[in-house]
């Protein structure tokens, strides 16, 4: 990182024009160059640039993502789609049943007509 510019003649002459002696303002400025030597601060041109890096890492990850939202809507469809065709064979399945059921209760009839139609001289002989 390149460390900003400190115009120290501007500081001295502003620290001399609010009344500060020549000799402190300079030692102020010394003083302050020195911590100011020392600190990390960015410049103009390294916040944009960091800025610029910071939205490009952005957009990769909106890129990424939308790409991860895109694979999981296909995912969702595709079982969405397996859900369907499992009902559809649970309707038919059903279908089939319910006709099985009719069929039964036409047999129960059949069976209780047979029934009547064998038992009922039987039960005349043995009655009457």
């Amino acid at each position: 990182m390149t460390t900003a510019v400190f115009d120290t003649l501007k500081f001295v002459r502003t620290l001399r024009e609010s009344g500060i002696e020549e000799k402190q303002a300079e030692a102020f400025s010394r003083a302050f160059q020195g911590v100011w030597a020392e600190s990390d601060i960015a410049t103009k041109a390294e916040l944009r640039e960091l800025s610029l890096q910071t939205d490009n890492k952005f957009d990769i990850l909106r890129a990424e993502l939308k790409a991860l939202s895109d694979r999981m809507d296909s995912r969702f469809d595709a079982m969405e789609g397996r859900f369907d065709a499992m009902e559809s064979r649970f309707d038919a399945t059903e279908s089939r049943f319910d006709a099985l059921n009719g069929k039964i209760d036409t047999i129960k009839w059949v069976g209780l007509l047979l029934a009547i139609i064998f038992i009922a001289p039987t039960l005349k002989e043995l009655l009457g």
